[in-house]
């Protein structure tokens, strides 16, 4: 297999891990440093992997060389800078299998990684991301990982972490393109009516997502969620001949449980992004 990781940074991930911020939040959740500091798992020259990891810098920071096994600069949003990357620089990247757009603060065993790749391929799932840790700062409780399952078919992927399929990347090239994206904010709710395939969480492996500040202006991010998913989103599905069909209702369709038994006994978590996001326009 021939996978892609690509992430957008400029701050150095150690300073994260080290900052009072995070020291606090650890020591409001009974954590140590040591039970979260997985840095040097992610080293991508410590063992041979499926995946290539693409760094993008926004500025002037040298990431270390373990971290990235190719490294861009390129200033802009991450999303922004994904749009740029799809359009004029992936189509130099051949027989790629799947895509993963992840945050640089995320933190992941390299293994959980790399065997994701693989378990998504024996499986046939096209679209994914990993579920997060109990102790990690979740928005979406469905993403919250759950022991005794192996995935869920849902209606979402989160933006900070959607791994998909390279079958997808021209219905996602084709969505930018139509799109002034920055941030990405609302994205999340797009992804299923814009794939031609399912969505999923895998909950046979975690990844865990610390609390810490935003380096970008949140109230940009509200608006652009708000265009997105008010405007931008239903009008292009329209032109697709697509109705919108966004319930407010984020759900799981079907769970494959570890001993391999499938749950039909649905799951649905009511959230209303315009009221969870409201801002004045």
């Amino acid at each position: 297999m021939k996978n892609l990781i690509f992430v957008c940074t400029g701050i150095d991930i150690k300073s994260i891990f080290y900052s009072k911020e995070y020291i606090d939040w650890c020591s409001s959740k009974n954590l140590s440093l040591s039970d979260n500091f997985y840095y040097e798992n992610f080293n991508v020259n410590n063992h041979n992997t499926n995946y290539t990891v693409i760094s993008n810098v926004y500025n002037d920071l040298q990431p270390d060389t373990c971290e990235y096994n190719i490294l861009r600069r390129q200033k802009g949003y991450k999303w922004e800078v994904i749009k740029y990357f799809l359009n004029n620089d992936y189509d130099n990247f051949k027989n790629i299998d799947y895509i993963g757009f992840l945050d640089h603060d995320l933190i992941i065993n390299k293994y959980d990684l790399h065997n994701s790749f693989e378990f998504a391929n024996k499986e046939g799932i096209k679209n994914y991301q990993i579920s997060l840790t109990r102790n990690s700062d979740i928005h979406f409780q469905i993403l919250a990982n759950k022991e005794d399952v192996l995935y869920e078919k849902t209606n979402l992927l989160e933006s900070m972490c959607p791994i998909i399929h390279s079958s997808e990347i021209n219905n996602l090239k084709e969505f930018f393109n139509y799109y002034d994206i920055k941030h990405g904010w609302g994205i999340d709710f797009i992804f299923e009516q814009i794939f031609d395939n399912p969505l999923y969480v895998l909950h046979n492996f975690k990844i865990y997502h610390p609390k810490i500040g935003s380096s970008y202006n949140i109230d940009s991010a509200h608006k652009e969620f708000y265009n997105c998913v008010r405007n931008i989103g239903p009008d292009f599905l329209s032109k697709k001949g697509i109705t919108w069909k966004w319930d407010n209702k984020i759900k799981s369709y079907l769970r494959k449980k570890i001993d391999n038994t499938l749950d039909n006994n649905l799951e649905e978590y009511i959230i209303n992004p315009f009221n969870d996001y409201a801002i004045n326009i």
